[in-house]
């Protein structure tokens, strides 16, 4: 394997549009590039110069995953490519699954299955980010009151919650966006 031509591509924040991570893939196995490793942070891949291929990527967020979804998945042919180290207590993961193909693209799940899952995670971040705009407006709420009672306001942290809050909403807006994408074209 040496000798093959091999290409290492990063791409660090695929997880808010996981349709173009999706096209992206499809397009390098299109190319004769074939996927042989994501690393365990999944922002480096790995390709050697191989055969173009027809290969459907898709990628896959679960909660409290249960043992029959790997069994199911592998039984229908689809090829577990990579397992996020894991979010939210370690309890849910995103996952990219692969299945080589002929004719028609396969789906791992159907568009309405797809699109209610889309739906929820774009749900519960909005929940998390109306949780850090409250939480926002009352650590600003209490750096206002300790400058008018002369204790002085920490600009920066000020200015490191509004980033952050900024950063966030980036993320809600990309998510919102993957979401109305997916409702437009199925």
């Amino acid at each position: 394997m040496s000798a093959m031509e091999k290409k290492i591509k990063f791409k660090f924040d695929w997880y808010s549009s996981p349709d173009k991570i999706e096209k992206w893939l499809e397009d390098i196995e299109a190319k004769g590039y074939n996927l042989y490793k994501i690393n365990k942070f999944g922002g480096i891949f790995y390709f050697h110069k191989g055969s173009p291929r027809k290969i459907k990527y898709t990628v896959d967020y679960y909660y409290d995953v249960e043992n029959n979804y790997f069994d199911e998945h592998k039984s229908n042919g689809w090829n577990l490519v990579f397992r996020s180290i894991g979010s939210f207590m370690g309890t849910s993961a995103w996952y990219i699954w692969s299945k080589e193909y002929k004719d028609i693209p396969p789906k791992l799940y159907s568009d309405s299955d797809k699109k209610n899952k889309v739906k929820s995670i774009l749900f519960m971040n909005m929940f998390i980010f109306f949780m850090l705009v409250v939480i926002f407006i009352y650590l600003l709420n209490i750096e206002i009151r300790n400058l008018y009672s002369g204790y002085g306001a920490s600009v920066t942290a000020i200015v490191l919650q509004i980033i952050l809050l900024i950063l966030y909403a980036v993320q809600l807006y990309r998510r919102l966006m993957y979401y109305l994408r997916l409702k437009k074209f199925k």
